[in-house]
């Protein structure tokens, strides 16, 4: 009889064999182009449409649709199965022609910002929620601690070993680098103090929301050092909005660093914030 786990890898492989076809045919390597041109400000053959479900995944594939049972075998179906939903949606979704593994980074701290984030108040089946913010008195700003990261050479050749392993010769795996924290800082913001809090404060008490920025920006100072310490950073410019031309060149020694990647924030929490006080709390 075949095992849960030999089944799992079928289904893996039966896949990959499918997103690879998609993922290396002229189809795909057009839209890549359509990209690239974009990005590079020339004129594309038209413009790039890319639509993301996001939040409708849940319904789109139904943890019930799929079929592997081992946590990292059910992680890489959902993701083929999404690739493969948004091919026959048909419009510019490109992935790369082989699985991503990302570097693994050790955090010094269990908390990214030494306090718990999203604990949960209230949840509901359609996926709203309620979730207690961490800073709530004027002590709990001092609590906020900046992470500090390191990279486990071990934990990242077990990473791509397992996928090796599922994978075998259907798909190339490839490692992936970038710093483990991104500039997330209107987002970690809200998460720790609540939008409602942090926009009196930037009024009432701005010295406290410059203390939190500042130690959110140490940290992604702190990422980055980490990535380039590893000199395992690699391109990251071959995923939708993301594909592009190389971002500049390698060094003398033929590495890529930080400053070959893209960067990448959000800001829609000071969406309702005036200009002058986005420069000054967010962008600075």
């Amino acid at each position: 009889m075949t095992s849960p786990r030999e089944k799992d890898r079928q289904v893996i492989r039966r896949l990959a064999e499918q997103v690879m076809k998609l993922a290396t045919s002229d189809e795909y390597e057009r839209r890549r182009q359509r990209w690239r041109d974009v990005n590079a400000l020339r004129k594309p053959d038209r413009a790039p449409v890319w639509c993301r479900p996001a939040g409708a995944w849940r319904e789109i594939i139904s943890e019930d649709s799929l079929q592997c049972r081992d946590p990292l075998c059910r992680s890489v179906e959902r993701r083929f199965c999404m690739d493969l939903f948004k091919d026959d949606v048909g419009d510019d979704h490109i992935f790369p022609p082989y699985w991503p593994v990302a570097a693994v980074f050790d955090c010094d701290s269990e908390f990214t910002w030494g306090v718990e984030t999203y604990v949960s108040e209230a949840t509901t089946e359609d996926g709203g929620f309620r979730y207690t913010h961490a800073i709530e008195s004027d002590e709990d700003f001092d609590k906020v601690t900046a992470p500090t990261y390191t990279y486990n050479p071990r934990a990242t050749d077990d990473a791509l070993s397992r996928m090796h392993d599922l994978l075998g010769d259907t798909m190339p795996v490839k490692l992936t680098c970038r710093p483990p924290l991104g500039a997330g800082h209107s987002i970690w913001l809200e998460n720790l103090r609540s939008m409602d809090k942090f926009l009196l404060d930037m009024a009432l008490q701005p010295e406290r929301i410059h203390q939190l920025m500042a130690k959110f920006t140490e940290a992604s100072l702190r990422a980055i050092r980490a990535a380039e310490d590893s000199g395992m950073i690699a391109t990251d410019n071959d995923r939708g909005m993301f594909c592009s031309d190389p971002i500049g060149e390698p060094d003398a020694s033929g590495k890529l660093h930080v400053y070959n990647l893209w960067g990448r924030a959000a800001s829609q929490e000071f969406q309702s914030v005036s200009p002058a006080m986005t420069e000054e709390f967010l962008l600075k």
